[in-house]
């Protein structure tokens, strides 16, 4: 897990709320404040869909399904007081960026133990912070997946102009 420090909040959000950057990711929650709090729990909601035939591919909304919401919510001439966005990447591009970078999980071990690669992004009103984090099954004593998702997340950040820097 590491802790980045976002230097410019507009080479962050830009990308966030517009466009398909990070359209590889699924939203967890969000919690915008702004003259009221808003919650978004990404949660798919199945009952919701039954019958319909539309059942969602994951269990967490995808981020481009909530982007506009968020971008309504955020957009105005105020900036928000605070949010917080707790983005997953999806599974099959977390496990193919981990095969990529570590050959060895094709083989189970940690990889079969692995819930979520998660990026958390946090401004308080005066900084943005962006966090990565791993989520596993069970405990995993091995950190060499945490190590490859904190170096793949600064480069992705980097890719798409975020000015930052590692805390």
């Amino acid at each position: 897990m590491i802790s980045i420090q976002i230097n410019s909040l507009r080479s962050l959000m830009t990308p966030l709320l517009t466009g398909d950057t990070f359209y590889s990711f699924l939203l967890e929650k969000a919690r915008i404040c702004v003259g009221c709090t808003f919650e978004i729990d990404g949660h798919v909601n199945a009952p919701f869909y039954e019958g319909s035939g539309n059942l969602p591919e994951y269990d967490l909304q995808e981020w481009k399904d909530l982007q506009n919401t968020c971008y309504q919510l955020i957009k105005g001439k105020q900036t928000p007081t605070s949010f917080n966005f707790t983005l997953h990447l999806k599974p099959e591009k977390a496990h193919e960026m981990l095969e990529k970078e570590y050959p060895e999980i094709a083989d189970g071990g940690a990889g079969e133990l692995l819930r979520a690669l998660i990026l958390n992004i946090y401004y308080d009103g005066t900084r943005t912070t962006v966090t990565t984090s791993t989520s596993y099954k069970t405990f995993v004593p091995d950190k060499t997946i945490d190590q490859i998702w904190d170096r793949a997340a600064t480069r992705f950040l980097g890719l798409k102009g975020v000015s930052f820097e590692i805390m």
